[in-house]
């Protein structure tokens, strides 16, 4: 999948090595693929936008955008997710007692949602073919919303008498990351 992300007049050569040296490990059978990219072959603007969307509550987004001038490169980019789980579990039990039967039934229904937002950027500075200085940062916010409501009947077939409860629950946690 990252070969795919490569454009083909970006590459200066391909190098395959079937038999690596020592520092790679030996155990495997396969060998090393070394991808060389043309120095500078990306000037000007680029960029890349990723949309995803599912068909249980799910969304996310990111784009990254690049702006190359001789020696000089500005990158930036932002990340986005929305997604939410939900559950729903059935209660059916009965009881046997001495006196008299209970019979409870119920429903439960849960969610979880997970939203994150971040944006990073940052620059490079190219002084020679084996010297460069990268400054970069990003700053995220993550929330996590949690919950549950439910509903049971606790029913007396005896006494021909129920109980109703109903309950709800819900949990917002959210925080900044630098």
């Amino acid at each position: 999948d990252a070969l795919k992300q490569i454009p083909s007049d970006a590459i200066k050569q391909i190098e395959v090595i079937t038999n690596p040296s020592a520092r790679y490990e030996a155990d495997g059978q396969a060998g090393i693929i070394n991808v060389i990219l043309k120095k500078e072959m990306l000037q000007g603007l680029n960029g890349n936008i990723n949309l995803g969307i599912g068909t249980t509550e799910k969304a996310n987004a990111n784009a990254t955008v690049s702006f190359r001038h001789k020696k000089i490169n500005l990158f930036g980019g932002f990340e986005f997710a929305d997604n939410t789980y939900r559950e729903n579990i059935g209660i059916n039990t009965s009881t046997f007692l001495p006196e008299n039967t209970q019979k409870v039934t119920g429903m439960t229904k849960t969610f979880s949602t997970n939203q994150n937002l971040g944006i990073r950027g940052g620059i490079d500075i190219d002084f020679n073919d084996k010297n460069s200085l990268s400054l970069s940062g990003g700053f995220s916010r993550q929330g996590y919303d949690n919950g549950s409501s439910s509903r049971e009947t606790l029913y007396y077939p005896n006494k021909d008498t129920s109980i109703n409860t109903k309950g709800k629950l819900y949990q917002d946690i959210s925080g900044d990351v630098i």
